[in-house]
């Protein structure tokens, strides 16, 4: 199995997880479980880029994540990966916080062991 598709398989299964992509920072898809996911990776290539200014030009700490709540249902989570960012779909009735620790765990791992990024 390939790591993208070992990654995949990852967060798909942790609880709260209702979609998700992963965006090269340039926009380009690696890989998601949605039926099109050009909507959703635009807009997480753009909100991880405009962060990633806003922190560079304040010289502020790389940003870890975003939630972006949503008043009727899924959140939307960004997560920062090396050169990629992470988009998560989180189910309406999820413990954001729990999720955050456990998605966070897992790119800590993949960033001790040198990927990606």
């Amino acid at each position: 199995m390939s790591a993208s598709k070992r990654f995949a398989q990852t967060i798909s299964h942790m609880t709260g997880v209702a979609r998700f992509v992963l965006v090269r920072n340039d926009g380009q898809v690696i890989i998601h479980n949605l039926a099109d996911p050009d909507e959703l990776a635009t807009t997480i290539t753009l909100a991880g880029t405009n962060v990633q200014e806003i922190q560079k030009a304040s010289g502020f700490s790389p940003f870890k994540y975003l939630l972006f709540p949503h008043p009727l249902g899924e959140h939307l989570l960004v997560f920062a990966l090396g050169k990629y960012f992470l988009g998560v779909r989180v189910q309406s009735d999820c413990d954001n916080n729990a999720l955050i620790d456990e998605i966070t765990a897992y790119l800590q791992t993949l960033i001790n062991q040198g990927r990606p990024g």
